[in-house]
């Protein structure tokens, strides 16, 4: 169930974020589930309408991320691929999830960034288990904000990526981007992190 998301100030209450939270509760042989917002296709015919697209998606916080986050825990340990990157969850959130959907393969989460990725990837680095995909759409709190207005590099280097893998040698791909904006893939060939693209 990808939406796309836009520059409609009520676009978040459009979505029954409340009731994504059934669709796993109760549901036993659910082994996949996409609840994500995608960035608009922004074509040469829409670029005077543009509003909104530069700034990136927009995620569903607060009362509904945390109820999402407990359906998962409570119902979720059969999922195999899960993108909930409609969802901003904090770290512990993200922790929390991984820990009891143990069988992902491919995980998509937006969570919340405070100084970086190097934070938000100790914390979850132990709990990757058998993850061969991970992507993180970041959300910026107020000290990334500034940090990108003053220039800096919103990007992974290979060092955070090895240890990252060091924790869970089965991990091959990660992508990574601020709101779904500006964003890198990485996959690791031969042992080697490569960024794609």
């Amino acid at each position: 169930m990808p939406f796309a998301s836009h520059s409609d100030p009520n676009f978040l209450g459009t979505l029954p974020s409340r009731e994504f939270g059934d669709v796993v509760r109760g549901n036993a042989g659910l082994v996949a589930l996409t609840v994500g917002i995608v960035a608009p296709d922004v074509s040469s015919e829409d670029e005077e309408d543009r509003e909104g697209t530069e700034e990136g998606i927009k995620v569903v916080g607060g009362e509904a991320a945390r109820g999402f986050m407990a359906s998962l825990v409570e119902g979720g340990e059969g999922l195999v691929m899960l993108d909930a990157t409609a969802f901003e969850f904090g770290k512990e959130e993200v922790v929390k999830i991984l820990e009891k959907c143990a069988k992902l393969k491919v995980g998509s989460f937006s969570a919340g960034l405070e100084s970086g990725w190097k934070e938000l990837f100790e914390s979850i680095g132990e709990k990757l288990g058998g993850l061969e995909e991970l992507e993180i759409v970041g959300v910026p709190g107020e000290a990334m904000v500034e940090k990108l207005k003053e220039g800096s590099e919103a990007g992974l280097d290979t060092g955070l990526l090895e240890k990252l893998s060091g924790k869970s040698e089965d991990l091959k791909s990660v992508k990574v981007s601020i709101l779904r904006t500006k964003g890198e893939h990485w996959l690791k060939e031969n042992g080697t992190w490569r960024k794609q693209g």
